[in-house]
């Protein structure tokens, strides 16, 4: 019941906000909008979302090498897969899935696949933010965030503080006093150090620089891809790269509460709105938004989808598989 609610509330949410930004606008303007983009910004954009799907799966790769050895391609197949069924399964069951096969796939203990895809979410976070607050100190037009730096500096720190306690976790449990309180709790004990050898490719100077890296890549890949579609709709003399990766943000977002599978009229919303501030139109910040989102949705759920036939999978027999999962 829980998971039909949050299905149907995601929905709801993508459903009006797609109303929203799209009850007022020209359909013949919107298309005519469309049209005027070169084909060419739409094979730079190609580029982009695949060397970042890339970036993410080095990254992946570096975290499970602790763990056995796992072939790039492999874990590019696998990362591809997760990102291609949460544009068509809700609750993000594509995290499920890629953790659970690449378990299977890459024969590791699959609760200790889904500590590796945990620290990725964290990495995420904390290097989004850092992306961000760059931005945001190098540029202070149009987004005036005097006076809440302070909080974001208090996340980033909280997000920090839970890496250095996953990182040390071992030597935690390893602990006299802890580990004779876990005697109670074999099972616990278990699964916290099946978690902790998620983080254990920092134990290494050039693995932890590596996933470091590997992490930056992929967001400025991202936010390079926004900048890529500024470009193709004449709006580059208005937002930079530095607002491309404000935007980054913005997306991030609003892809981070309840929606459709693919996360469609959120993503649209948030980024007219956030264009909107800038000056820039109603109607041609939502042909940005929709046009660049339909362009990564296409490429990486049709890739997926090829990876998941070859794999000997459909998205039925993943969806009666793990439905029962969320």
């Amino acid at each position: 019941m829980k998971a039909k609610l949050s299905i149907f509330a995601g929905l709801a949410v993508s459903g009006i906000l797609v109303y929203f930004a799209f009850r007022d606008i020209d359909l013949k303007n919107l298309i005519s909008l469309y049209s005027s983009v070169s084909a060419v910004y739409l094979l730079f954009s190609g580029c982009a979302v695949l060397f970042e799907t890339y970036m993410r799966a080095l990254r992946w790769r570096l975290l499970l090498l602790p763990l056995g050895r796992a072939g790039i391609w492999s874990v590019f197949k696998l990362e591809t897969i997760g990102l291609a069924l949460n544009n068509l399964l809700p609750l993000r069951l594509g995290e499920l899935v890629r953790g659970t096969l690449g378990g299977t796939i890459l024969n590791l203990p699959i609760m200790t696949v889904f500590s590796t895809i945990l620290v990725e979410r964290a990495l995420d976070l904390i290097t989004l933010f850092i992306i961000f607050l760059a931005a945001v100190m190098l540029d202070r037009t149009g987004w005036d965030f005097r006076g809440f730096g302070v909080y974001f500096w208090i996340m980033l720190g909280f997000f920090a503080a839970v890496m250095v306690v996953l990182i040390f976790m071992d030597e935690f449990l390893s602990h006299k006093n802890v580990s004779n309180l876990f005697l109670k709790f074999p099972r616990s004990e278990k699964v916290l150090r099946k978690i902790a050898l998620g983080i254990r490719g920092f134990r290494g100077f050039k693995s932890s620089a590596g996933i470091i890296a590997a992490g930056f890549a992929l967001w400025l890949l991202d936010a390079l891809n926004y900048y890529i579609f500024i470009r193709a709709f004449g709006l580059h003399n208005v937002v930079g790269y530095l607002k491309s990766i404000k935007l980054l943000f913005a997306g991030a977002l609003s892809v981070s509460i309840p929606s459709m599978p693919g996360y469609f009229g959120n993503f649209e919303f948030s980024l007219a709105k956030a264009l909107g501030i800038w000056g820039v139109p109603q109607a041609q910040g939502l042909a940005y938004a929709s046009l660049m989102h339909l362009t990564a949705y296409v490429l990486v759920t049709v890739i997926g989808l090829v990876f998941i036939y070859q794999a000997g999978h459909s998205i039925g027999s993943l969806w009666k598989q793990f439905k029962d999962k969320i």
